[in-house]
């Protein structure tokens, strides 16, 4: 299930908030993000005996492993990442690395709650870049049957976002509803609001399609491979249901995440970077830039008016995306 890869963070989210006022459960916050990161050493370590295996021809055959994995996996790159990601993960724990971090994102570098956003922007960086230096990128994969998101998947991490930004910023631990839905900015849109939101969906539409023919006009052939990667993994929800599911779905879980949750602490850009950095099915491509400047859009939406209006946007957004998508190239 989508959602039970999210379930140990959200308990350490718990655990964290418990924390800022209690030391037993902020002592044990730390335990549990270290051992995470152990794991991923742990992780990086079997990866690079799987390299030298591999290299040293102790491996069942290619054709057995592309078989299994569906693709010829490259284990030095992903004990490479591994590593890296655990290292990086422990490091921002450090008090005087989160000092500096203060210095240039809104973060209060005491705060265990803090703490655990930062090692969690690390996971989440660690969601993309693993599955890119297993497998280069999904376009590798061929059939795309065991990671296809369909309507179940999308509405189980729609329910992990959206309660990692509840806990995160402590419902019912430090904040109770309303004042956890203020510090959200979950708020009603005024009619001038939801008028806006029209104008922002318009724009962002016309932007989407002139990237499109841009992008299509200077590389036709990597523009056809990011949109079959999309078809693979999305292409069960390419129908006027599926665009319901991933408008409200994409929507509400990722606006109340990213917008609602983490821009106020990590600010405008890193907030958008880190949007950008989780949609992995794009791969290195102009579909990740363009999600990045869409982010920074929808960080505006949110300074100026509040979270309900992103997830208004988002959602209008995505669906009309998949119904418009027989018009592009």
């Amino acid at each position: 299930m989508a959602f039970l890869q999210f379930v140990p963070f959200i308990l350490i989210v718990i655990a964290a908030n418990l924390g800022e006022e209690r030391r037993g459960w902020r002592i044990a916050t730390y335990l549990l993000l270290l051992g995470l990161d152990a794991l991923f050493l742990f992780a990086a370590l079997i990866a690079a005996l799987l390299a030298l295996a591999a290299r040293q021809g102790l491996l069942v055959s290619e054709e057995g492993m592309i078989s299994f994995l569906g693709s010829d996996p490259n284990w030095a790159a992903t004990a490479l990442s591994l590593a890296a990601l655990g290292i990086a993960a422990a490091i921002v724990l450090l008090p005087p690395v989160r000092r500096a971090i203060a210095r240039v994102l809104p973060i209060n570098p005491a705060s265990v709650v803090h703490a655990t956003a930062l090692a969690g922007a690390v996971y989440f960086t660690a969601s993309t870049v693993l599955p890119l230096a297993l497998f280069g990128d999904l376009s590798n994969l061929g059939d795309l049957q065991g990671v296809a998101i369909g309507h179940a998947e999308a509405w189980q991490q729609t329910l992990a976002l959206a309660l990692l930004a509840l806990f995160g910023v402590g419902t019912w631990v430090r904040r109770q509803g309303k004042a956890a839905l203020e510090r959200l900015a979950l708020r009603w849109p005024t009619p001038s609001q939801v008028a806006a939101a029209a104008g922002v969906v318009l724009g962002l539409l016309v932007f989407d399609y002139l990237w499109s023919i841009g992008w299509y006009a200077l590389d036709p052939a990597g523009y056809a491979r990011v949109g079959n990667i999309s078809k693979q993994l999305l292409g069960g929800l390419f129908n006027p249901l599926g665009a319901v599911t991933l408008g409200l779905s994409a929507g509400i879980g990722e606006e109340t995440l990213f917008r609602g949750a983490l821009l106020p602490r990590f600010g405008l850009v890193f907030s958008s970077l880190l949007f950008m950095v989780v949609h992995v099915q794009y791969a290195f491509s102009p579909a990740l830039v363009e999600v990045f400047i869409i982010g920074l859009v929808l960080g505006l939406v949110r300074q100026r008016a509040n979270t309900t209006t992103c997830i208004l946007v988002h959602a209008t957004y995505n669906f009309l995306g998949v119904m418009l998508a027989p018009l592009y190239p």
